[in-house]
């Protein structure tokens, strides 16, 4: 039946002439073509390098529903990516394999990631793993292929925990090269299980990888006292089984051990203070970059959590603040994404950790953890000359340091930030 213009007069499409004047149209209506993925490498010291630049990634394994929304009614992925994070880990959740829907699902990750200035770590899982003769072959090149050159992509992450599951390296060498051969242009990492494992246990799988890291999560149900300190020691480990030393940190919220075995539904989670120490503690020791797990993890939900598919209870209790602590923009990101360039700052106590970083001409910053029980006086020395006052960072105060030195009060897995200004001139 033809079909009339509000004018009344009729009109047919020529099947010719009508689809050629319509290219134009179509032309002008297209969207704006997309800038091709973000290249990642790996720099001097293992800084992860975002596009050329130093970046240190802080991340969201297992980040809320992509089309979730905030307990108040927000977008989800819009209210973390605001306060500071800006690396999401994307993938078949824990437990489930790639199929090819999984990989048709992918991109609206990675979409919804580049929009928010944030990159993708795509979680292979059990394509990490396998041979070109095989499904997950097939679909592990063609994950790759297709998304290589999409915004948003930033890192691959292999096989999960290899060695702790019994993964030879042997057994990934396949996939990883693979990924290597298809997609140079970006960054591929291997998390490990920070337990029963020696460097030399870890070495040859760095030899797959540009990268690798590691998660530790101490705080568990029925443990008292947790060494919030295995965090650190366990990323030194890692970077020792690195050499390209670039290590990422997983540091928990939620995990398999956080709830009653007797199933009450009791559950732990870390509070503020302890969060932020194990963050701190792998910087310390040699992360280039956190990721926090255990998000989506429904054994510590309740109420609106459970309702909303991720724990805004702890994001807003605990996490939202150290991110935006930790997060791009802020003074103390770009210090920690250029290691290599500090002091030599001392402390005269064995049970605090310390680092410095240069940013800029005049700016020394200085990162100390404690992790004594007792309170404690700690005095730090060995500050350059013309460096004699520090903001506290977070704390609104300020400390004055004289001929290099300057002393502080330490709580247990107290962290302090102190950013030193020398005088112009």
């Amino acid at each position: 039946m033809p079909v009339r213009r509000p004018s009344g007069r009729r009109w047919t499409r020529h099947p010719h002439v009508g689809a050629a004047a319509l290219l134009p149209l179509l032309a002008a209506l297209a969207a704006p073509a997309l800038a091709p993925a973000t290249p990642t490498g790996v720099g001097a010291h293992g800084v992860v390098l975002r596009d050329g630049e130093p970046w240190f990634p802080i991340g969201l394994a297992d980040p809320p529903p992509r089309r979730g929304r905030t307990p108040a009614g927000g977008n989800a992925l819009d209210a973390v990516t605001r306060s500071g994070v800006d690396a999401f880990r994307v993938g078949p959740g824990q437990g489930e394999q790639w199929g090819w829907a999984d990989v048709r699902t992918t991109k609206p990750w990675l979409r919804a990631a580049s929009r928010r200035g944030a990159e993708a770590m795509v979680m292979l899982r059990a394509l990490g793993r396998t041979g070109p003769a095989s499904r997950r072959g097939l679909i592990l090149r063609h994950l790759v292929r297709t998304y290589r050159e999409v915004p948003g992509l930033g890192m691959w992450q292999g096989t999960e925990e290899p060695f702790w599951n019994g993964v030879s390296p042997r057994a990934l060498v396949w996939s990883h090269a693979t990924v290597h051969e298809l997609d140079p242009g970006h960054v591929r990492t291997l998390i490990q299980a920070g337990i029963d494992a020696t460097v030399a246990d870890l070495l040859p799988y760095a030899a797959l990888v540009e990268g690798q890291g590691v998660d530790h999560y101490p705080v568990a149900y029925g443990v008292a006292d947790p060494n919030l300190h295995r965090v650190g020691r366990w990323v030194r480990l890692v970077r020792r089984a690195t050499p390209s030393r670039m290590v990422l940190a997983v540091v928990q919220i939620c995990f398999s051990g956080s709830d009653d075995p007797a199933r009450s539904g009791a559950f732990v989670v870390p509070t503020r203070r302890p969060e932020r120490f194990m963050a701190y503690d792998a910087i310390l020791n040699g992360a280039r970059g956190v990721f926090f797990f255990g998000g989506h993890a429904a054994r510590c939900h309740r109420g609106v959590d459970a309702a909303a598919g991720w724990n805004w209870t702890f994001w807003r209790r605990v996490l939202a603040r150290l991110v935006r602590e930790l997060g791009p923009g802020r003074g103390l990101n770009a210090a920690l994404a250029r290691p290599g360039t500090g002091v030599g700052l001392s402390a005269d106590d064995a049970r605090v950790q310390v680092a410095t970083r240069r940013v800029g001409a005049r700016t020394i910053w200085v990162i100390a953890a404690y992790r004594g029980r007792e309170r404690a006086v700690v005095r730090f020395a060995r500050l350059p000359p013309g460096y004699t006052r520090a903001v506290v960072y977070t704390e609104e105060r300020h400390v004055r340091a004289r001929d290099g030195v300057f002393t502080d009060t330490f709580r247990r897995w107290g962290v302090h930030f102190y950013r030193f200004r020398a005088a112009a001139g």
